[in-house]
C-alpha cells in the first residue's frame, strides 16, 4: 500500500513538473497577458508613448469583460536590436498570449519570426505591411496602420493640383522610407502617365548633413521634394540647409511629419512643410475618443502619430479575445474574421495581407510650428 501511495506521489511530482516547464502561450482559464512592444526611448519615442495611452485608453472600454488582463511593456528602444529583444521576453519569458507593436514594425522586422514560431498572435500600429520582405508575413501578423498607396496617391495628387511637372525623391534606408518611394514612384507613374519622379538621392539612416545632396537637388532643378527619414527631427535641419543654400521648392513628407517633439527641438525649422494624414478629426468616433483621452491625460499631453492605430489594434484585439479562445492559431483566426466599428476606417476588419482597408487622407501643412489642414 505504501509502496502504491509512494508510486503516486512520484507520478504526480513528476506531472508538475513537466507541467512546469511544458507551459505555452495559451489562455489559461480566465488569465491573458498580453505583451506591449512600444518605443519609449529613441526616433520613434512620440510614436511609442502614444500607442502605449491609446491601448489604456480602449481597455477602459473593455475591463468590465476582460477584467484579468495583464498586460506587459517591453521598450524596443526604436531599433531593430530592441524590437527582438523584447518581443523575445515577452513571448519566451513573459509567456504572452499576444502582442501590440511593435512600433515601427516595418523598420525593426526582426522580432515577427520569433512570435509567429510561437503562434503568438501580433497587432502592431505602426507598420506598413507594403514594406515587410516579401512572403515573410505570416497569419499571425497584422497591421491597424493605413494603407500605403492611398497615401501616396493623395501625396501625388496635391502635387499636381500645385502644378508639379518634376519630383525628387530623399530617403534614407530605412525599410518603410525604401518601400514608399518605390511605391510613390509606381502611384506617380500610374496617375500621371508620366515619369514625375526624375531624381531618387538614398542617404544613410541617421544623416543630418544633407549639403552634397542639396547641391545635386539644385542642379536638378525639381518643382518639389518629398523627404522620407527614419529621424524625422532631421528634416527641420534639412529645410534650414536647403534655404542656406539658396534651394526654393516645396518640401513633402507623409505622416510621421506630424511631431510634436520636433517642433519643440527645432522651432521654426518645420514652417512650410507639407505633408499627408489620416483624415480621422471629424470622424464621431475619434471626437469621443479624444474627448476620453483629454480627460485621461491632460489637454496639454500630445496623441503621438499612430494613437488612432493603437486604438483600434487593442480593440480588434479585445473584441477577439471576448469569443473565448484558447490557442494562439484560434486568436489569430479570430482577428482574421472580426468586423466592427474602428476609428478613421469604415470597417475595423482585415484582408488577408493581414491590413485594415478603406483609410482616406488628406494634406496638412506646418506654419507658425503649428499643424493646419490644407483640405
Amino acid at each position: 500500500m505504501k509502496k502504491t501511495a509512494w508510486i503516486l506521489i512520484i507520478l504526480l511530482i513528476i506531472v508538475a513538473i513537466f507541467a512546469f516547464y511544458r507551459k505555452d502561450n495559451k489562455v489559461v482559464g480566465d488569465n491573458i497577458k498580453i505583451g506591449i512592444a512600444v518605443g519609449l526611448t529613441g526616433y520613434a519615442a512620440n510614436w511609442g508613448e502614444g500607442e502605449t495611452k491609446a491601448i489604456a485608453l480602449a481597455y477602459d472600454e473593455y475591463k468590465d469583460r476582460l477584467p484579468n488582463v495583464e498586460f506587459i511593456t517591453e521598450n524596443t528602444k526604436s531599433d531593430g536590436l530592441g524590437t527582438v529583444n523584447a518581443i523575445k521576453k515577452l513571448v519566451e519569458i513573459d509567456k504572452v498570449q499576444a502582442i501590440i507593436g511593435p512600433t515601427w514594425g516595418d523598420s525593426f522586422q526582426g522580432g515577427y519570426p520569433i512570435a509567429t514560431q510561437a503562434q503568438v498572435p501580433v497587432i502592431t500600429p505602426s507598420a506598413a505591411f507594403e514594406s515587410l520582405e516579401k512572403g515573410s508575413r505570416t497569419s499571425f501578423m497584422f497591421s491597424t496602420w493605413w494603407p500605403q498607396a492611398k497615401e501616396a496617391k493623395t501625396i501625388i495628387d496635391h502635387m499636381k493640383a500645385s502644378g508639379v511637372k518634376k519630383i525628387a525623391i530623399l530617403h534614407d534606408q530605412d525599410a518603410f522610407n525604401t518601400s514608399f518611394g518605390d511605391l510613390f514612384k509606381s502611384v506617380a507613374e500610374q496617375e500621371t502617365q508620366n515619369t514625375l519622379v526624375s531624381e531618387r538621392i538614398v542617404v544613410p539612416v541617421g544623416t543630418t548633413d544633407f549639403r552634397t545632396n542639396i547641391a545635386k537637388i539644385g542642379a536638378f532643378k525639381p518643382d518639389t521634394l518629398l523627404v522620407l527619414l527614419q529621424d524625422t527631427s532631421a528634416v527641420g535641419p534639412l529645410m534650414k540647409q536647403l534655404k542656406e543654400q539658396n534651394v526654393k521648392i516645396a518640401v513633402y513628407s507623409t505622416t510621421s511629419a506630424e511631431n510634436e517633439d520636433n517642433i519643440k527641438k527645432f522651432p521654426g525649422l518645420f514652417n512650410g512643410l507639407v505633408y499627408s494624414f489620416p483624415a480621422y478629426s471629424e470622424d464621431a468616433a475619434y471626437q469621443k475618443i479624444k474627448e476620453a483621452f483629454v480627460k485621461k491625460y491632460g489637454t496639454g499631453v500630445v496623441e503621438g502619430p499612430a494613437f488612432v492605430n493603437a486604438y483600434n489594434a487593442a480593440k480588434a484585439l479585445f473584441e477577439a479575445l471576448l469569443i473565448g479562445i484558447q490557442s494562439g492559431q484560434e486568436l489569430s483566426q479570430a482577428i482574421q474574421s472580426l468586423k466592427t466599428t474602428g476609428i478613421g476606417v469604415s470597417e475595423l476588419s482585415f484582408d488577408q495581407g493581414g491590413q485594415i482597408q478603406n483609410a482616406n487622407f488628406k494634406m496638412k501643412k506646418i506654419e507658425n510650428d503649428s499643424f493646419i489642414d490644407l483640405n
